[in-house]
């Protein structure tokens, strides 16, 4: 029997596939995109709360489909 291992939710934040969207962002605020083609959230705004408001911080859940991104 075979059972394969789930893999762990990779919270947005901590994300390497998270960038830098420079059409949304402002002088104010730095909007930031999955760059993830697999993942759910593809090219979704990760700083935006549900009420379209812009937040500094990146504030989703994430997904399965992230990578941990190195630490330098």
């Amino acid at each position: 029997m075979n059972i394969k291992k789930s893999k762990e939710l990779i919270r947005c934040k901590y994300c390497g596939f998270v960038r830098e969207n420079k059409i949304m962002s402002n002088r104010f605020c730095t909007a930031y995109e999955c760059g993830n083609f697999e993942s759910p959230y593809y090219k979704s705004l990760l700083n935006v709360d549900p009420m379209g408001n812009k937040l500094h911080r990146i504030s989703w859940q994430g997904c399965i489909y992230g990578e941990r991104r190195l630490v330098k």
